[in-house]
């Protein structure tokens, strides 16, 4: 655990630290969904005297829409939690001094500015992401599927396609340390520990069979060799998954998976799966709250002790929420998931 930070946030706007703003910031939040664009907001008292005037005024007028704008937490190494442009500026008047609140988003904002139409045709998925991606002149980390296909885009924006290609496969966009991130997640080697009566605020488990199934089926046609397509999910893991315990209990049944339509059997079997993966892993979840820790990040494992042995173990944070303000100092609010309980229910 790392039971030490520093609670106030570092502010860079276009690249240079900017005192003014880390003075004057009232509340923060970065928002780190596992799949998708990273957001910050911020709230900032606007009223003070300008550096160089002697009267009282506005402060951040110097703010536009389009600056660049990041922020560093932690006590010795300082940690990114996020990096972007300001998006949108709002400022209130008339609940004592003005407030000025900044909307900011990360360079995944961009591809969802234009919607468009094209036709992928004899291209890898994994081609496609990288050249979608290509736009944000960022490194990039892609492994999707490698089978040669086609695949249309029909007036949808760039990012609400790539979102549509992970959701097929049940793989996570996002960007991390300026990589666009595309690929199976990967087991933590050392999880950061959380002991349920020592190291966190509150926490609730949930195991929850319902929307639950033992597993998925996706049905298809390959218009090429003119045969029928059909896949099947297999579990993702040993021990008491949903699966297993639907199982023992001879409840449920399989699933059909009606969309995306494969047209290829590897289709089939990847859609198929990544249908029953997206089930089985939210089997078991929770919602935490606890002091803040520039490591955590949607992706990432933490390992959970200290509770009833069923919902001890490793999960996986799927939402992942930093605050800050005066009165509270910094936290962190965790969705988190696995695919199994420690024992039977």
């Amino acid at each position: 655990m790392n039971d030490l930070v520093n609670p106030v946030p570092e502010i860079y706007l276009n690249h240079q630290r900017d005192s003014l703003l880390e003075e004057n910031l009232v509340q923060s939040s970065i928002q780190i969904p596992v799949h998708g664009m990273r957001n910050m907001e911020m709230q900032l008292s606007n009223w003070g005297t300008p550096p160089g005037s002697n009267e009282a005024g506005l402060l951040f007028s110097y703010i536009k829409p389009g600056d660049a704008i990041s922020l560093d937490i932690g006590l010795n190494n300082t940690t990114r939690l996020f990096e972007g442009e300001i998006t949108a500026i709002e400022e209130i008047y008339g609940e004592g001094a003005p407030q000025l609140s900044l909307l900011a988003e990360d360079k995944l904002h961009k591809l969802a500015r234009i919607r468009y139409s094209n036709a992928y045709e004899d291209m890898s998925i994994d081609d496609i992401i990288q050249s979608i991606s290509s736009q944000l002149n960022v490194a990039t980390d892609i492994n999707v599927s490698s089978e040669i296909s086609s695949f249309n885009q029909i007036n949808e924006s760039h990012l609400a396609c790539l979102l549509r290609i992970g959701e097929r496969f049940n793989i996570h966009l996002r960007l991390e340390d300026n990589t666009l991130r595309m690929r199976p997640e990967e087991d933590d080697a050392d999880p950061i520990q959380y002991h349920v009566q020592r190291d966190i605020e509150s926490i609730r488990f949930i195991a929850d069979l319902n929307q639950q199934s033992k597993t998925s089926r996706s049905y298809g046609w390959n218009l090429i060799n003119n045969e029928a397509t059909e896949g099947s999910s297999h579990n993702i893991t040993d021990g008491q998954t949903a699966k297993t315990i639907l199982e023992e209990l001879s409840w449920g049944n399989e699933e059909i998976t009606p969309q995306p339509f494969p047209m290829s059997q590897l289709q089939a079997e990847n859609y198929a799966q990544a249908q029953y993966s997206r089930q089985a892993q939210a089997f078991v979840s929770a919602r935490m709250s606890c002091i803040g820790d520039e490591r955590l990040s949607s992706g990432k494992q933490i390992k959970i002790t200290g509770g009833s042995p069923r919902f001890n173990g490793v999960y996986r944070i799927m939402d992942c929420l930093h605050q800050f303000d005066r009165s509270n100092g910094y936290q962190c609010q965790l969705l988190l998931q696995k695919p199994l309980i420690e024992e039977p229910l």
